[in-house]
């Protein structure tokens, strides 16, 4: 298999948040993950992410090289599959989170901050009936599954507060902790939130502030705290945001998704102004 450098896939230069040049809107140079150090020792070669997410483009020639399918399920209707469905207005969100964690290596488009990992999609309702139960089913499946981290870029809905699921899925993160990885624990990273401007404060997250999971802000592109990034006690690091420009990732092939033009330019996110 030919060997790419990940710095040389042709949108990288565009990926303000594995490098920023301070040369995209109300940036500062400098302000990213300084991913470059990192991947001179590291690839996330032999590492399974999970993701739960609204599901993936299975087919997208940037996410299938590392892409479990085999291992991809659907929560909604507990059987295998990972594709988004057409009428979820959320559709589009889970191949952009799959692009920026483990979008390929490979000489086009651009590249995940983990290139070399693998990862699987569980798909979830977009919006949130059985929050509980679906997130407790893939709990399941990734201890079966062997995942060694977990990514969850949601969080819970207001009535979920209050419901009795909320147990549910503390034990659910409970277990991913204590049993994953033959006894390390696997690791799961929640996002805390974007209602910072509502007020929210992620401390009455009941999955974000749970024990058991790392809970994720944004920053924006000069080193602050993204305009929507909800705040709270529980917050434990940041990660960059799409405050004021989109980070560019991979997105639905074609006119659906982010992008609305035709594949190849429509196979990414655009990058726009927020």
């Amino acid at each position: 298999m030919q060997s790419f450098d990940p710095r040389e896939d042709p949108l990288v230069s565009l990926q303000w948040h594995l490098s920023n040049l301070g040369t995209t809107r109300a940036s500062v140079a400098g302000y990213d993950i300084n991913v470059d150090d990192a991947w001179n020792d590291y690839s996330g070669k032999g590492l399974l992410i999970g993701i739960i997410d609204s599901g993936v483009d299975e087919t997208h020639p940037d996410l299938i090289a590392n892409y479990r399918h085999d291992l991809a399920w659907n929560l909604p209707t507990n059987e295998p599959g990972g594709a988004p469905h057409d009428d979820d207005p959320y559709a589009d969100h889970g191949t952009a989170v799959a692009g920026l964690i483990a979008a390929a290596a490979n000489g086009i488009g651009v590249v995940g901050v983990a290139y070399a990992s693998q990862f699987v999609m569980y798909r979830r309702d977009f919006p949130k009936p059985n929050e509980g139960g679906q997130f407790s089913l893939a709990a399941q499946r990734m201890l079966a599954d062997g995942v060694d981290i977990t990514n969850n870029s949601w969080g819970a809905g207001d009535p979920f507060y209050y419901r009795a699921d909320q147990a549910g899925v503390h034990a659910a993160s409970r277990e991913l902790a204590t049993l994953g990885r033959d006894g390390l624990g696997i690791i799961t990273v929640f996002a805390v939130g974007n209602s910072r401007v509502e007020g929210n404060d992620a401390n009455y997250n009941p999955v974000s502030n749970s024990p058991w999971v790392i809970g994720v802000a944004a920053s924006d592109q000069a080193g602050g705290v993204a305009g929507y990034s909800t705040p709270g006690a529980n917050v434990l690091v940041s990660a960059p945001g799409s405050d004021p420009r989109s980070i560019i990732t991979t997105d639905l092939q074609g006119e659906p998704g982010y992008n609305p033009n035709p594949s190849p330019e429509g196979d990414y996110t655009a990058g726009h102004d927020d």
